[in-house]
């Protein structure tokens, strides 16, 4: 039964999401973000996952629900009958009706997208069908689509969960199952009736977690199996295998997995979540076959997770055991007797005293408040607005101690009944309040406070952390401390450790897998750095490397305490031995595998240090200074600080692990302030090591076909030496700007300085690159490519900029030093013997970033590739500050500027995008600015307006000068800006613009409080810059676009600009309609953004005439009789 157990969970995880599902809920169907009501006589045929369903219904028609990305357009077809968009409570979407031979099909296609940016398709078909009669069949389904976030529909039958039973705490004995388990009391039990078998749910207070249980006859075997394909299939979808055991369980033999997945409703329950964790157990004994199943939410506290696998491990086949009387142990000492409940009266009194202004109660009946907490099985005892009305308050009883760890689900829920305001809930039994601030990491913050002592004033701010004056120093040092803990989990044990000769040892036997056994910090002390910081966090740990075997090194949020370190890390770094293997160092981030190495020798980790930067580089590496691995932390990190946690852990079974650790130190290490070469440069030249030959470094990554990694090695300098593979570009690249040509004007410069050992080297290609490309890619135009090689006892160097021709010539050898020299005058090659003459690169102007080709390259893919570079810096020297100068006499005027938003005379049109209607987002002020405050929910958080007219006719002009653009945003009010401009005008540009602009400021992660400005001409052109929170505390809400032919420069005045090339939609005879809207910065979060105008006109030329003038001003208003006036006058001062 083991081993056929263990092919059925490949079989299960397989088959997951193409099984067909039974229809467990006869009304309500569930698709990933999107759910709908289908009749009843429609039944499911079959299943992928969340991806699509199918349903056959009366006469022979079928029905297809599915999720699909719009790559083509769905109108335009041969066979087309008729499409039009109509309005549904889930937003509009597009009605068509087809006919294809006998087929005739009619698919609404709904506009809002997923997560993934896909359209909800229902389509319905029949032979030689009434295309009015499939429709007619097709409405009612569409009208009760709804998506996730929408409210449901009144309706939507949505199936229940019967109202279950109370459990007592003890065990509960299921007699027609002939089975037990102790379920503590709170919990509720749900009948649920397998096919042939039995079972129960046993469901958590604050219904957020659930334990199944099945049993079946041992004559029956497979239906335990297909119980378990079921449940697989429809209610926990895996994404990913978390692990995996064979051991018994509950004394059973059997096999378990631990799951991520999609948590759909099960057994008419529905969890407050749609990604989670599952567990999942099945198993033979002598009794009967079982299975066990747990669903928790990813982020569930330890007590919840621990509650859960206390159960499971408590069933039993047959009665639960009589009580033994006889060695009862002795009666408990009585608790003290809690003090009184407070009345809901005092209770509110001691609420109100804490908050300026106090509390106003309100009538429950009939308020939206006290309706959403009873629905949340809150009921209020009395609501109230505190702290003129910035508080809502309420008097309830909680269903657990809010000091213990708990799901934050419920917080969340409070939060948004409250619309967004803080919330307070008093409970009069615990005498506890409970704060919840609609701020912080996670979105909120929980405070806890005794009634009894004074509430925590409504405006007060948060009391920062304290930061310690210096570095921590020594944490450890191999004696007992206070500081440290045990940590033990997956039946790790303390009597495997122990204190001797200066150092902590856990010796692991060999056995079940993981039994992890070990030390934490007892407080969260490791911070990360932002990207604002001026230090990097280096831990170093001292490990006796002659005993070493499989250990693991964690940072972990706190509350994780007795938890797998892999679950739950932030930065996860192993020596991993899985059976007679030679052993492997292995680095990962948020469960995402950074890199490995083999470690034949332990004694490569003497003197380990794991340095993590304000770059977002970590670095691994030893007493030597040799960096063993290198990693990336996460954008958006977890809530620091971090426990460090230390084990001797096993990463499968029959294998153990041992650890002794002998010190811990924790220190900062300064990091030069303008180490970053994506700095905004100021006043003052900028020198940056862009690679040191250590690492890639955070700017490169290794550059070759898929599988060629090998033949690159790092370390000590970059290394190629590949036969037969001149042409493959192994080197390295920079997949995002390495140079930004920041004020670069007359007199500025950007000095690259390239090393290289000219005796391990063969061919080397230097591309500057505007766009991005891939590692398996050649760089991609517009670029500027430099290439020398040796070829028989010659030496060439070929320069080719663009489209242009190249330029050859004979150099006298294989430079050391080569330097690569941009001003905005050209490109020029500095090195012993190469040509030095200047090549023009329309490119090089202000605000442009270029990506960075270094590679071994050759003439023929019969040569080798061959190159040793040991060094790669950046000097960067801004224009002095501008002088104007050949301006147009004081008597010209400047060409005109026009006002384009508000006109009266042509109003743009407020909208929204996927789902987002500007009714609820948006509204006009009364001196025509537009506001938006987008809610969450609605993907990217886009509303706002698009213009009626076009905001830019491009003509003749555009060979004379640039066009330009003025938007004028209010600061204070903008956290985000989206602006499109395309020659079709439609409220969503995605699929049609020419440039696409967005300024976002990052809300949460690193980058917190900064802002990244990004531009996108097309897939591969594209550009972001972060501009750090202090540059951005001055920005007087000005965005201006001035278009070229072919290219765009972005500008923040005063702070930045930012240039892309290569816009073909940039060209005479194109107009161009614009959309401003609103970007949050989560995916579905909430954004706002106020626009007070929009300007445009051309650019005043320098030495404009008043000729030249005239024609500036356009076909409309050119004066051919003045224009011969003025030319003949030029020529009667010039012609003798």
């Amino acid at each position: 039964m083991k081993g056929f157990l263990a092919m059925t969970l490949l079989r299960a995880f397989c088959l997951a999401v193409f099984l067909p599902a039974a229809v467990w809920a006869q009304a309500l169907h569930t698709l990933g973000e999107a759910e709908a009501q289908v009749p009843a006589d429609w039944a499911e045929a079959g299943r992928r996952g969340d991806r699509e369903v199918d349903f056959t219904g009366p006469g022979g028609a079928y029905l297809m629900v599915r999720w699909w990305f719009p790559d083509e357009p769905l109108t335009g077809h041969d066979g087309e009958l008729s499409a039009e968009t109509r309005s549904f409570p889930a937003g509009p979407a597009l009605v068509r009706q087809s006919r294809t031979g006998p087929l005739v099909q009619v698919t609404i296609a709904f506009e809002r997208l997923n997560r993934n940016g896909e359209r909800l398709l229902l389509t319905v078909g029949g032979s030689d069908a009434d295309p009015q009669a499939l429709e007619a069949l097709l409405l009612p389904i569409a009208e009760s689509v709804r998506f996730a976030g929408d409210p449901a529909s009144a309706a939507t039958v949505v199936p229940q969960a019967s109202p279950g039973t109370a459990a007592s705490g003890g065990r509960n004995h299921h007699a027609e199952g002939g089975f037990s388990l102790a379920i503590p009391a709170g919990w509720t039990i749900h009948p649920v009736s397998p096919d042939e078998g039995h079972g129960l749910v046993a469901l958590s207070p604050a219904g957020d977690a659930l334990l199944h249980v099945a049993v079946f006859d041992l004559a029956t075997a497979d239906t335990v199996l297909l119980w378990w394909d079921r449940f697989l299939a429809e209610t926990a979808i895996p994404t990913d295998i978390l692990g995996e055991s064979h051991d018994p369980f509950a004394g059973i033999e059997g096999v378990a997995v631990t799951l991520e997945a999609e948590v759909y409703p099960f057994a008419g329950i529905t969890l407050p979540f749609r990604r989670g964790n599952a567990w999942i157990f099945t198993g033979s004994a002598s009794e009967g076959n079982v299975m066990l199943a747990s669903l928790h939410a990813a982020d569930a506290p330890p007590a919840l997770r621990q509650e859960l696998a206390d159960m499971a491990a408590s069933f039993a086949f047959g009665q639960p055991a009589p009580t033994a009387t006889a060695e009862a142990p002795p009666p408990a000492p009585a608790p003290a007797a809690p003090a009184a409940a407070l009345s809901a009266a005092e209770t509110l009194a001691l609420v109100a005293s804490g908050f300026e202004g106090g509390c106003t109660a309100r009538d429950v009946a009939g308020d939206a408040f006290a309706g959403a907490l009873a629905a949340m099985a809150l009921a209020p005892q009395v609501v109230a607005g505190c702290a003129a009305g910035t508080i809502e308050a309420a008097v309830v009883s909680l269903p657990q101690d809010p000091r213990q760890p708990q799901a934050a689900m419920l917080w969340l829920r409070a939060l948004t009944a409250a619309g967004g305001r803080d919330v307070a809930l008093a409970d009069p039994a615990r005498r506890l309040l409970v704060l919840l601030r609609a701020d912080g990491a996670a979105g909120f913050r929980i405070e806890v406070a005794d009634l009894a002592a004074t509430a925590p004033a409504a405006h007060a701010a948060a009391e920062p952390t304290a930061e310690p004056a210096e570095p921590p120093g020594q944490l450890f040092a191999g004696v007992e401390s206070p500081d440290w803990a045990l940590h033990l989990a997956r039946r790790g044990q303390a009597e495997w450790t122990r204190f001797e000769g200066g150092a902590f040892v856990a010796e692991v036997p060999a056995g079940p897998d993981f039994r992890v056994t070990g030390l934490r910090t007892t407080a969260p002390i490791v911070r990360l750095p932002s990207a604002s910081d001026g230090f990097a966090t280096r831990l170093s740990i001292d490990l006796d490397t002659a005993r070493l075997d499989n250990i693991v090194i964690a940072l972990v949020e706190p509350g994780l305490e007795d938890q797998l370190d892999w679950h739950d890390h932030e930065v996860w770094l192993a020596v991993e031995r899985d059976g007679d293997v030679v052993p492997e160092l292995v680095l990962a981030v948020q469960q995402k595998m950074q890199g490995r190495m083999p470690l034949p020798d332990a004694t490569a980790l003497a003197g380990l240090q794991i340095e993590m930067r304000p770059d977002g580089l970590i670095l691994v590496s030893n007493g030597t200074g040799a960096v063993l691995l290198e990693g990336r932390l996460a954008a958006l990190p977890g809530d620091g600080p971090f426990h460090l946690q230390i084990s001797a852990t096993a990463p499968s079974g029959e294998v153990s692990a041992l650890l002794a650790l002998r010190g811990v130190r924790m220190e900062d290490v300064a990091v030069a302030a303008d180490a970053d070469p994506g700095a905004l440069l100021a006043d003052a030249p900028q020198e940056v090591e862009l690679f040191d030959g250590r690492t890639p470094g955070p700017h490169f990554a290794l550059h070759g076909p898929k599988g060629s990694a090998p033949l690159i090695s790092v370390g000590d300098g970059l290394h190629v030496d590949a036969a037969g593979a001149a042409l493959q570009g192994l080197g390295l690249f920079s997949p995002e700007p390495v140079i930004w040509l920041d004020r670069f004007g007359p007199g500025a410069s950007a000095r690259l300085r390239l090393e290289f050992d000219p005796a391990a080297t063969q061919g080397v290609q230097v591309a500057l690159a505007a766009s991005m490309s891939y590692a398996d890619q050649e760089p991609h135009r517009p670029r500027a490519l430099l290439h020398w090689r040796k070829v028989g006892d010659a030496h060439y160097l070929t320069r080719t900029i663009d489209t242009a021709e190249s330029l050859h010539a004979v150099v006298p050898g294989i430079p050391a030093v080569v330097d690569l020299v941009l001003t905005p005058e050209g490109v020029q090659i500095v090195a012993e013997g190469f040509p030095d003459d200047v090549l023009p690169w329309p490119v090089l102007q202000s605000g442009a970033g270029l990506r960075l080709y270094v590679l071994a390259m050759g003439d023929h893919d019969s040569q080798a590739a061959q190159m040793a570079m040991r060094r790669i810096t950046l000097l960067r020297m801004p224009a002095a500050p501008a002088v104007a100068d050949d301006l147009p006499p004081s008597a010209l005027e400047p060409l005109p500027v026009v006002r384009l938003f508000p006109d009266p005379a042509a109003p743009w049109e407020g909208h929204g995008v996927a789902g987002l209607t500007f009714e609820e987002a948006g509204q006009f002020t009364a001196d025509g600015a537009v506001v938006v405050l987008a809610p969450e929910g609605y993907q990217g958080g886009r509303a706002g307006v698009l213009s009626s007219a076009p905001v830019a006719v491009l003509d003749r002009r555009l060979d004379r000068t640039s066009y330009r653009l003025d938007f004028a945003f209010d600061p204070a009010a903008t956290d985000g800006a989206y602006v499109t401009l395309s020659q079709t005008p439609q409220p969503d540009m995605d699929d049609s613009g020419e440039i696409f602009i967005s300024l976002v400021r990052q809300a949460k992660g690193r980058l917190a409080e900064d802002w990244l400005l990004h531009v996108q001409g097309g897939f591969y052109a594209t550009w972001t810059r972060r501009i750090p929170a202090a540059k951005m505390a001055g920005w007087d809400g000005r965005l201006t676009l001035r278009i070229d032919r072919g290219a765009a420069t972005v500008s923040l005045p005063g702070i930045t600009d930012l240039h892309a090339p290569d816009l073909i939609g940039f060209r005479k005879g194109v107009s161009l309609f614009a959309t401003v809207q609103s970007r949050s910065f989560d995916p579905y979060g909430a954004a706002k953004m106020t626009l007070r105008s929009v300007d445009g006109g051309w650019i005043t030329p320098s030495g404009m005439t008043a000729r030249s003038r005239l024609l500036l001003m356009g076909t409309k208003d050119f004066d051919a009789e003045e224009y011969v006036r003025l030319l003949r006058a030029e020529l009667e001062e010039t012609v003798p």
